[in-house]
């Protein structure tokens, strides 16, 4: 099983695309899943050319390192993502199951960025249900956007 936040989500969901990988799950938290997207929107000021470089080939290197244009990952991919996180907007994930239906996003409403790091956070309870069965904590209600199955 992969699991990453944020970055590493971003390089989770990439893993899993892999010819050969022997990746069975992937949990992403809060993934930059759509880097043209972040790209776009400056996130991080700049991560995404500062990640991939400028200049010749740009597009070709964006287009091989985005989740969203990328295949399925043939396995089951989980996201976790809070409907207020500053810092990796929510619609890059709604973004990421839009383009790939078999995906699980379980949006946490009132959620920032770290809080399903924090331990002590419902937030945390639910990745933790996630990481254990792959469904919510005992007494965690899913956040699942309509385009995603749910994960129970």
């Amino acid at each position: 099983m992969l699991v990453g936040h944020s970055a590493g989500g971003h390089l989770a969901l990439l893993a899993a695309t892999r010819p050969g990988t022997p990746v069975t799950r992937v949990v992403a938290v809060a993934p930059v899943a759509d880097l043209a997207r972040a790209h776009a929107l400056g996130l991080s000021d700049g991560a995404v050319a500062e990640l991939l470089g400028t200049g010749p080939g740009f597009a070709g290197r964006l287009a091989a390192a985005d989740p969203v244009r990328r295949p399925s990952a043939g396995v089951p991919v989980t996201l976790l993502h809070g409907t207020d996180d500053p810092d990796v907007p929510p619609d890059l994930s709604r973004r990421y199951a839009a383009a790939h239906p078999a995906t699980a996003l379980h949006e946490l409403p009132g959620t920032g960025h770290y809080a399903a790091l924090t331990p002590g956070t419902g937030a945390f309870r639910t990745l933790l249900g996630l990481l254990r069965d792959g469904g919510p904590a005992p007494g965690e209600p899913p956040g699942t956007h309509p385009a995603a199955p749910r994960s129970t």
